[in-house]
């Protein structure tokens, strides 16, 4: 439905067949988010007739790990085989973060 994302060339019709939609809008990447449903409804988070615009190259999805990670040695077990086991514990986080402001484009 976007318009000027037309299905023309070899590499479009790759993307279509690959990814499902056009990949690029004017050399501009165009990504497709996962909708999800709302906790407990059936009703959709994000609109289908809704596009999204990052105006910059800021990657918005941050990935960070905090503090250090935790092995404890597990005394209780006896192995047959004379082996140990650990238990490794990390505390780690994934979120969306823009510094700038998100364009909102509706189709009809």
């Amino acid at each position: 439905k976007v318009k000027g994302a037309t299905l023309i060339g070899n590499e479009v019709n790759t993307d279509m067949y690959n990814l499902g939609y056009v990949g690029r809008f004017y050399g501009t990447p165009m990504v497709e988010v996962k909708n999800r449903h709302k906790q407990g409804t059936d009703e959709f988070i994000l609109d289908d007739k809704t596009l999204y615009v990052i105006a910059s190259d800021e990657k918005p999805i941050k990935f960070v790990t905090e503090g250090d990670a935790i092995i404890q040695e597990k005394t209780y077990t006896n192995n047959a085989d004379l082996t140990q086991e650990y238990v490794y514990i990390e505390n780690y986080g994934c979120a969306l973060a823009f510094s700038q402001k998100l364009g909102v484009y509706k189709l009809s």
